[in-house]
């Protein structure tokens, strides 16, 4: 292992106070408040997941005219019990459920009956008579709810959090005044009230809905019977159908074209039958709610007023997980029941108009102005940080507040601002905690809300400024209609050092900043002027203490490699903007095996000792305030190898390949031999301690006629008395009788010949004679024909020490036999497999791993290995370039091949992508080659 500096992790600011780092974040347009427009919502969701079927979608038709009256106000709902959630809200028109009188179109008016009955040529009923009674509805800023009056499916909610509400959740609550009609509402009236269905009666439907997780598309299963695959292909071809038929009806419509029209309809993939999803899913439906509306104020535009309910409701809240079978299924965690549930909240609903109807059969309503005309009350015009703001100081969170108009001192009382997050209850659900805080004004209208103790950091708060009563007022008296709600997440603490599991065993199981710096094999010293890829991890954990969807799983930084000795210098590797960093338990598994789950800089060269240490700089995206920055050390081991690699090649002239042309060494068969020395130059850079490898061709390798014809004899007697044509096969068993030979010999007399030409001088360019090869090189390697020798290759390391003498001696140089495939053969091409580079791993003095003694216990080796991850392989195949590499990791996986990552010096022939050195393997290469 590399010995690693003590993670100097410090965090710093600029010298300024609590105030200067505030002032530092004024407020600024535009309002982050969320709205309630049309576009707002369909903006804040993803709009894929939109019903959008009908033409009110479109933005434009609440621009103007009678539906702009029609467009909802703003709101605010926080609900507690059974689970805690909550945030800014919006408020459809206020609206009256008729009881008893006519049956008929509901909200229609006489004269738009009698145009339509016109139109239509039949009678058109209005619904009139009976009694009206008053029905509210508020729901989170979601197209759907308003769109459809309920939350619809709970996988149909995809947003990143809104207005304070947890990501990917929703709420909708409709509320009946059963005693009272829109005509009987008076400021500062108290009304019985009770939650509702879609009809304004009954109990309610999804009050509530969120989910966590992942989704996927759920495939068809495999059909068990014909008649099951007619159904499935059945079903596939209606969705088509329908999918056709509704985009036909978008286009010839005189719907105006939007971004967002049918798009959910033009995604939609038939060949699924839905989206499955692992995670956890919460909904709360049903139950007995009541209590009671309070009227503030009407105007001639909204209603403005305040709600509380209280009761129970059905709570469903349970696990998804895979089954082995990919399903997805229903787990731990569940729990039904009727529990206790709290609503309240506010709402500034639309007052605007009377005829129509909301949601059928809700009619639109309006009730009197019972006060004074419309009247500006107290507004928010901007605060900090904004909503949604990330990577803010948990130490100076810098909470201000702009209002319209200067605000009254004595209002500034305890609960006028909260901040709050959420805490697990030990029950699957949550509960909201309060951060005390003290509120001061800076300026007449702009005020300060100061958290008495730090945030924690890494967690995301709600701050609310509660309207009506309880929250601030102006200095004439007036108070925000609705609560004012928002949410930001302060920066993960990346000092930390908290035992944390689930980490890779080459890093510190803790908390923090930690680098790999390396050129082939993790924690291995480093050489002089390779190509260096540094691994920068990230690590926080989850905090138990706060519960899911509050903690901050993900953040946005610019990151920075320098030397840790001159930290003004140079950077060493350009510098990375804007990185999206996810907690380390939230990768995917597929991310961890592409090194995703890592920022990776490449192209740095290193000089040796040139840098004793590496200093890692992470600066979290703020959008204002002073400049945040964690650091993290990780000393540098050298090794003082510096070495190249040159092999030369030759091709084999004997055998089949004796004649040159195409009945024996062809222009393929040369191509061939070409293109596996250049794929193995790469191979060895990429896995050997070497600066550079060089495979150079070199002269063609002849053997006398003689040498030749007994060579060729022996292979001809060990295939078979059909290989050779001429019927001398005979012979040649005879006279070969008394001294057998095994293909190994025959290799080995080959790499003896080699040798020979390698390591003495000679002239000739033709069959019995041996060429001087020109090249000043470490290695040789022959090339064989494949079809003649039937083995890959062999090196003289690897040949036992009865073989290690030649006529003229030991031998002196190593040199690497290696039998060429046709490329259109079914044999695998030596170009694409890790053959030479492991021959040339023996000539470095490199073992079998394992090493088998018979060809049975190879086979059943090489079985075994098949679709397997071997142990201590951690590192990555640079490229020769130094500006990418792919990951090669025991516990990680292969990036090129999920499936296999094996050792270089398994006696088994396999794809090089599947193949890469242990650390043990490497340490070894650096000794053996100081020595070689």
């Amino acid at each position: 292992m590399i010995p690693l500096r003590v993670l100097v992790l410090l965090f710093t600011l600029f010298p300024a106070g609590v105030l200067m780092a505030q002032d530092l974040c004024e407020p600024t347009r535009p309002l982050q408040q969320p709205s309630c427009s049309i576009e707002a919502m369909m903006a804040a969701i993803d709009p894929r997941h939109t019903g959008d079927t009908l033409g009110n979608l479109n933005p434009e038709a609440f621009q103007g005219g009678a539906n702009a009256a029609l467009a909802p106000g703003q709101a605010s709902l926080t609900i507690s019990g059974a689970v805690s959630a909550g945030g800014v809200a919006c408020a459809r028109h206020l609206g009256a459920r008729r009881v008893g009188g006519n049956d008929g179109v509901p909200g229609l008016s006489e004269g738009m009956a009698s145009f339509l009955e016109d139109k239509m040529d039949q009678e058109v009923p209005v619904a009139s008579g009976g009694q009206r009674q008053v029905v509210f509805e508020v729901f989170s800023p979601n197209i759907i709810a308003f769109e459809a009056g309920r939350l619809g499916d709970v996988l149909s909610l995809r947003h990143g959090g809104v207005g304070g509400w947890l990501p990917n959740s929703g709420a909708f609550l409709r509320i009946t005044l059963p005693k009272t009609a829109p005509g009987d509402l008076q400021e500062g009236g108290v009304y019985k009230a009770r939650a509702t269905g879609a009809t304004g009666k009954g109990q309610p439907g999804d009050i509530y809905s969120a989910w966590s997780g992942r989704t996927f598309p759920d495939p068809y299963s495999a059909p068990n019977t014909p008649k099951q695959a007619r159904m499935q292909e059945e079903e596939k071809r209606l969705c088509r159908m329908a999918q056709s038929a509704f985009l036909g009806m978008l286009k010839s419509s005189l719907i105006p074209d939007h971004i967002y029209e049918g798009r959910e309809v033009q995604e939609m993939d038939c060949d699924f039958q839905g989206t499955a999803q692992t995670g956890t899913r919460t909904q709360v439906r049903g139950g007995e709610l009541t209590g009671t509306v309070t009227i503030e104020r009407i105007t001639e535009s909204h209603v403005i007023g305040s709600f509380s309910l209280e009761g129970t409701a059905h709570v469903d809240q349970h696990d998804r997980v895979w089954n082995a079978e990919k399903q997805s299924v229903e787990r731990k965690n569940s729990d039904r029941g009727e529990k206790p549930l709290s609503l309240s909240g506010r709402f500034s609903a639309p007052n605007m108009r009377t005829g129509g109807y909301t949601i059928t059969p809700l009619e639109v309503a309006q009730a009197p102005v019972s006060g004074s005309k419309s009247r500006m009350g107290l507004e928010v015009l901007e605060h900090r940080p904004k909503r949604h703001a990330r990577n803010i100081s948990w130490e100076v969170p810098g909470i201000q507040v702009k209002f319209n108009r200067p605000l009254d001192p004595a209002s500034l009382l305890p609960g006028a601002a909260r901040i709050e997050t959420a805490l697990p209850d030990g029950q699957g659900r949550t509960a909201m905690a309060e951060t005390p805080t003290r509120l001061a004004l800076d300026g007449p209208s702009t005020l300060r809300v100061i958290p008495m103790e730090d945030l924690k950091d890494g967690v995301r708060y709600r701050v609310t400024l509660p309207g009506g009563a309880e929250g601030v007022r102006g200095a004439d008296g007036h108070r925000l209609p609705v609560d004012q709600v928002w949410s930001f997440d302060t920066v993960v603490n990346l000092h930390d050092d908290e035992p944390m599991q689930g980490l890779p065993s080459y890093l510190k199981a803790q908390e923090g900043l930690e680098t790999n710096a390396f050129q082939v094999v993790i924690d291995t010293p480093l050489v002089d002027r390779k190509p260096a890829v540094i691994r920068s991890h990230v690590k926080w954990r989850p905090d138990e203490t706060v519960a899911d969807g509050w903690q901050v799983t993900d953040f946005r930084a610019h990151l920075r490699v320098r030397d840790a000795d001159r930290p003004d210098g140079p950077l060493l590797v350009p510098e990375k903007r804007d990185v999206r960093i996810k907690r380390p338990d939230l990768y995917s598994e597929e991310e961890k095996r592409k090194a995703e789950n890592t920022v990776n800089f490449f192209g740095w060269r290193p000089d040796y000792e040139k840098v004793e240490a590496l200093k890692l700089e992470v600066e979290p995206v703020r959008e204002c305030g002073p400049t945040m920055v964690f650091f993290g050390e990780e000393s540098l081991e050298w090794d003082p190898l510096q070495r190249d690699l040159k092999v030369g090649y030759t091709f084999a002239r004997i055998g089949p390949w004796a004649e040159e042309g195409p009945g024996g060494l062809s222009v393929d068969m040369r191509a061939e031999g070409h293109a596996a020395a250049e794929a193995a130059e790469d191979y060895i850079e990429q896995l050997f301690p070497v600066r550079s490898a060089t495979l150079s061709p070199q002269a063609d390798l002849y053997f006398s006629l003689d040498d030749n014809e007994r060579i060729s004899a022996e292979v001809a007697r060990r295939k078979g008395g059909d290989y050779y044509p001429d019927g001398n096969a005979g012979f040649i068993e005879e006279l070969l009788a008394s001294d057998p030979r095994s293909f190994d010999d025959i290799r080995t007399e080959l790499l003896v010949a080699a040798h020979h030409a390698f390591s003495t001088s000679g002239s000739g360019s033709g069959p019995g004679t041996v060429d001087t090869f020109s090249g000043d090189f470490d290695i040789l390697v022959v090339y064989m024909p494949y079809d003649w020798i039937e083995r890959l290759g062999v090196a003289n390391w690897d040949l036992g020490s009865e073989f290690l003498w030649t006529d003229e001696g030991v031998f002196s140089s190593p040199v690497v036999g290696i039998s060429l495939t046709r490329p259109d053969g079914s044999k695998p091409r030596v170009a694409e497999v890790a053959a030479l580079t492991h021959e040339v791993g023996h000539i470095l003095d490199l073992q079998h791993s394992p090493d088998p003694s018979t060809k049975q216990e190879r086979s059943m080796l090489c079985d075994m290995h098949k679709n397997s991850i071997e142990d201590d392989i951690e590192g990555m195949r640079l490229a020769t370039d130094g500006k990418g590499g792919e990951n090669k990791n025991a516990q990680e996986g292969n990036e090129e091949n999920p499936d296999e990552l094996l050792n270089l010096m398994l006696p088994c022939t396999r794809p090089k992508e599947n193949m890469f050195v242990t650390r043990e393997q490497y340490m070894q290469l650096l000794d053996n080659l100081r020595q070689f």
